[in-house]
């Protein structure tokens, strides 16, 4: 019997300590990986600082199937030859659940170390494809559902336009193109 009540004893003391470990470990932030994959379409993007709206739709781990919203691009930079600068927001939204990932691109004030780049790349005399390159950052507090403990994260995005005319309209718009994008990273939970 004594030594029963010694361990009883030693499990009082311990299931403190325990739960105390326990809790510490929930709390905890998780970093997952993050990946996408999609296409989307744009009515022409403006070298000229106009905001460009897109539209995209695709899966992704831990989204699931995507729709999107707010998509809307913005050049900062354009060297007249083909290439600049860009950034922009856009949104995740899982098809099922509707749970919303809302982030920025190219957005060095949210996380992001550089700008979004673009740049021509030709594919015949009267063609181009268009490469955009940026980095996603989500944006604190403003996902809702599975997303809602989003702290931070980094997708590095690769979207590749179809072969468009270089051609752009008086607010320096191009054609309207579609594009076909994927990307990696992380995503940081509390």
């Amino acid at each position: 019997m004594g030594i029963a009540k010694k361990q009883i004893a030693g499990l009082v003391f311990m299931l403190p300590l325990a739960a105390m470990l326990i809790s510490e470990s929930r709390v905890q932030a998780q970093t997952i990986p993050f990946t996408v994959a999609g296409r989307g379409a744009g009515g022409g993007f403006s070298v000229g600082g106009v905001p460009s709206p897109f539209g995209a739709k695709g899966i992704s781990f831990p989204v699931g199937l995507y729709k999107s919203e707010n998509g809307v691009a913005i050049s900062q930079s354009f060297d007249g030859v083909g290439m600049g600068t860009f950034k922009g927001t856009f949104t995740f939204v899982n098809k099922r659940t509707g749970a919303r990932l809302a982030t920025t691109f190219g957005d060095t004030s949210n996380g992001a170390n550089s700008v979004g780049t673009y740049m021509a790349i030709p594919v015949s005399a009267e063609l181009v494809r268009i490469l955009f390159i940026a980095e996603f950052n989500p944006i604190a507090g403003e996902s809702t559902g599975l997303f809602s403990k989003v702290t931070s994260g980094s997708l590095t995005m690769y979207a590749l336009t179809e072969p468009i005319p270089p051609v752009f309209d008086e607010q320096g718009f191009s054609v309207p193109f579609t594009f076909n994008w994927v990307g990696t990273g992380s995503l940081t939970f509390d």
